[in-house]
């Protein structure tokens, strides 16, 4: 014995309406296969062409259900519609088991800048920075919106910072004109920007780094480490240490004041008082930058002295108090 199920009874029930089809007059209306809603209900007319109010007594604009969600689908098959043209006495039945008509919402996407730009505004003044950046966790996230002329208005609810004030939690909530807000959670890390200097060439070892060296990068200041240099000032006129690259953050112990005087190189000494100038030959026992204290040797006294590195290879010396014996 053959059993009715819901799904047989609905082709059998598809498939008399459709023998009946031909008795419809030349008026009957048509079935659309797919259309379009820039609104949160359908109608009629959003599944049917031809729609004559004064015949079944519903207009085109009569609403039959909620449209799908912004930018989703929704699907009305042959049985469905059937039940709807016998509801609204619709001069209609299905040609076929499988007449449908898809049904998709209008709608306009907010993009990734667009939320880390409102994100950014929000957090800046709970940080009281005055430049940060934004990277959110979902790196591609938008939000799907109703279609609209106006672009949404974006706001941020229960918004949240972790105790190390480097990460965030809050809602985005997007909202246009004649619809429900959407709300969407976003989460990830915000940190200030700060602006360091780096080199524009690769600087070999012990050469001296110019001021067209230099140039100036954006960085967010949880990825820096160390002593990082911070200002032009301490990169012109100063020598490298070892090679260094081009484009990246320098720190510190990667340069060095420019040395005038090597060590065990011979300079010339001066001394200077307001009666008299004296010049003299001696030898440098360590390196010496401008303007730093560096031991020699007097190669005319054998003694040994202090100095004062004033240019390359000149180191001043004070007057005889200070020269010291072996």
């Amino acid at each position: 014995m053959s059993r009715f199920t819901p799904s047989r009874m609905a082709g059998l029930l598809i498939a008399g309406a459709m023998s009946m089809t031909a008795w419809f007059p030349a008026w009957a209306i048509d079935l659309r296969s797919e259309t379009v809603v820039n609104r949160d209900k359908v109608t009629l007319g959003d599944l049917f062409d031809n729609i004559d109010k004064s015949t079944s007594g519903y207009g085109a604009d009569q609403v039959i259900g909620a449209a799908p969600a912004p930018g989703k689908r929704g699907l009305y098959d042959a049985a469905y519609l059937m039940k709807l043209a016998e509801v609204y006495q619709l001069p209609w039945r299905p040609g076929s088991p499988f007449d449908r008509v898809v049904v998709t919402r209008a709608s306009s996407l907010v993009p990734t800048e667009a939320i880390r730009a409102a994100l950014v505004d929000a957090l800046r003044p709970q940080l009281r920075l005055d430049r940060i950046d934004v990277e959110l966790d979902n790196h591609g996230l938008q939000i799907t919106v109703p279609e609209t002329e106006d672009p949404p208005q974006l706001a941020l609810d229960d918004l949240t910072l972790d105790s190390g004030r480097t990460r965030f939690n809050g809602t985005m909530v997007a909202t246009v004109a004649g619809a429900d807000p959407v709300r969407v959670v976003v989460t990830g890390r915000v940190s200030g920007i700060v602006r360091i200097p780096i080199l524009t060439r690769s600087i070999p070892q012990n050469d001296v780094i110019s001021a067209s060296d230099v140039d100036w990068i954006d960085v967010r200041s949880d990825r820096l480490y160390g002593d990082i240099l911070s200002s032009d000032s301490q990169l012109i006129g100063m020598q490298s240490r070892h090679q260094l690259a081009p484009n990246q953050p320098l720190h510190l112990y990667d340069v060095r004041p420019q040395i005038f005087v090597t060590k065990g190189s011979l300079v010339t000494l001066t001394i200077q008082t307001p009666f008299l100038s004296i010049s003299t030959q001696g030898r440098a026992m360590e390196d010496g930058a401008k303007g730093q204290v560096i031991r020699l040797v007097n190669t005319t006294s054998n003694k040994s002295v202090e100095g004062t590195v004033t240019g390359l290879n000149v180191v001043a010396i004070s007057p005889p108090g200070s020269i010291m014996t072996n």
